[in-house]
């Protein structure tokens, strides 16, 4: 059907305006539905990248704890410990702060893998660890340092200090028997920073101080004395 008009100028004019505004209408129509079809895509898109940056963030978490702990025990290894400690120190000796370290060993650890099985000793050294952790002030650095010694570094602790966070520590360990009723307890040594020692000193010294305490009877604390040399370990 064909439209027709009056003829009347004014009629073809309102026509006109009729279908500018009906297209109008059409097109925003179009772009307001594209418009929200691409919002609804964009805010998909983005809670997708948030989902995989999460993902991305706690995998780079994990691998940073896997390569700052050791994998038994759950406490720093080695190498974040020397990084952490060499820090500590030398901090401790611009502002000439006291900072002390403890060595420690799990007495006749030895004795418990070869009776009960490494299954039991390494169950001894996670055991350890926690009552260990328990103890420690917020500040304090635990390492494993190797087989069944660790290390603590204990900032802004001058010796006595440290000698009684050690003999907290060995008291902690010492409280309830093992997995299988067998006695825990370790041996510990302890050194206060001097002017100028590096974190190899204090271990040096502390391992003075540890295996004095293993001759002397073991579960125990010792201190360092300069110019002392280690006693033989039975």
């Amino acid at each position: 059907m064909v439209y027709k008009g009056s003829g009347d100028p004014d009629d073809k004019w309102w026509y006109r305006i009729a279908m500018i505004a009906v297209g109008t209408l059409l097109l925003v129509s179009l772009l307001l539905a594209h418009y929200m079809r691409l919002n609804r895509r964009l805010r998909h898109e983005a809670t997708l990248r948030q989902e995989v940056e999460a993902v991305l963030r706690k995998q780079q978490d994990e691998l940073v704890r896997l390569a700052n702990t050791d994998p038994l025990t759950g406490v720093w290894n080695r190498l974040k410990f020397e990084s952490e400690a060499s820090h500590e120190i030398a901090r401790a000796e611009r502002y000439d702060l006291p900072l002390s370290l403890i060595f420690l060993d799990l007495d006749y650890f030895k004795n418990v893998n070869d009776r009960y099985g490494h299954a039991t000793g390494d169950a001894t050294l996670r055991e350890m660890c926690e009552r260990i952790r328990g103890s420690l002030r917020e500040s304090d650095l635990l390492c494993r340092w190797g087989g069944e010694e660790f290390l603590v570094l204990a900032p802004h602790a001058d010796l006595d200090r440290a000698v009684l966070l050690a003999e907290k520590l060995r008291q902690a360990v010492e409280a309830r028997p093992g997995m299988h009723g067998q006695p825990m307890s370790i041996s510990l040594g302890v050194v206060s920073r001097e002017s100028g020692d590096s974190l190899e000193d204090l271990v040096r010294k502390a391992d003075v101080a540890l295996y004095r305490a293993k001759s002397r009877g073991r579960n125990r604390v010792e201190t360092y004395r300069p110019g002392e040399p280690p006693e033989a370990v039975p």
